[in-house]
């Protein structure tokens, strides 16, 4: 049996060339999702912080202090 880059090298070195270009173009895409991935992270790592924030001052806070539990 004859390898296929040896049968029609052409057409075999398109199909590389071709592949290796949506691969970057993958990889490519695949760094976008990470970034926003790692930037909504942070958005609700600020978010969590802000509502514990709250509610350490909500029971700290003198008006709660008269208020039932």
């Amino acid at each position: 049996m004859i390898p296929p880059f040896r049968e029609n090298p052409v057409a075999y070195a398109a199909t590389v060339e071709a592949l290796t270009s949506k691969a970057a173009e993958l990889e490519t895409r695949v760094n976008e999702i990470h970034r926003a991935l790692v930037e909504i992270n942070e958005q609700m790592q600020s978010v969590s912080d802000a509502l514990h924030s709250l509610a350490r001052s909500a029971v700290t806070s003198p008006a709660a202090e008269g208020e039932p539990r």
